[in-house]
């Protein structure tokens, strides 16, 4: 009944214990390592005071913390492609692009996975039976006599859509003793129909 799914999964999945972590994160973005040298506050003015007026302007406060100042030099270093020190707005728009581009296939991949797995009868929709073996193998809960009432509730416009992205009530759910997460299929190999739907996918974002 729930057709192209729910982005809700996509997102709890990275914080359960069943479901794989994606190999790329949408920002690939490292915090670096900090191994700083305590400042006293007379080294820290020193150095916030750029032009060496013994005052500080509020450009030159928002300074004060160098584990800031580290990362976010890395992030412009990242950013400025042709390290010519400045981030046009091409090189700026071009970053993001990239990121949402990998940000759409992962999110893609995850969808496949989960119809390749669930969708039984390969009819492109998922079942309420379906969805409970959702539940039970990637979440590792059940849900409750209340389900039905649940998954109705989420089918405003009667069209089938159910809108379980961000309203899902996880706290009906029961956790199911003892449950081992299968491992989960390589999406590559999902059928060739369901990237056809890519458009329709989109419109949950």
């Amino acid at each position: 009944m729930i057709q192209y799914f729910i982005c809700l999964l996509a997102v709890k999945s990275v914080f359960s214990a069943p479901v794989s972590a994606p190999d790329v994160l949408e920002e690939d973005f490292e915090m670096p390592s900090f191994n700083l040298k305590p400042e006293t506050h007379e080294e820290e003015f020193v150095r916030m005071d750029q032009d060496k007026n013994k005052q500080l302007n509020f450009g030159e406060f928002i300074f004060m913390d160098l584990a800031y100042v580290i990362a976010k030099k890395e992030e412009f270093d990242m950013l400025d492609a042709n390290h010519d020190g400045i981030i046009s707005q091409k090189e700026y728009q071009d970053h993001y692009r990239s990121v949402q581009t990998q940000s759409d296939k992962l999110r893609q991949q995850y969808f496949s996975s989960v119809f390749e797995e669930f969708d039984t009868n390969f009819d492109m929709q998922l079942s309420g039976d379906e969805l409970v073996n959702v539940l039970a193998e990637r979440f590792l809960v059940r849900p409750r006599s209340n389900f039905p009432k649940i998954v109705y509730s989420f089918d405003k416009d009667h069209s089938e859509y159910m809108e379980f992205d961000r309203k899902f009530p996880f706290d009906q759910t029961d956790a199911i003793p003892n449950a081992q997460p299968r491992s989960q299929p390589k999406p590559d190999t999902f059928k060739q129909n369901f990237m056809k739907q890519d458009k329709e996918l989109q419109k949950l974002f």
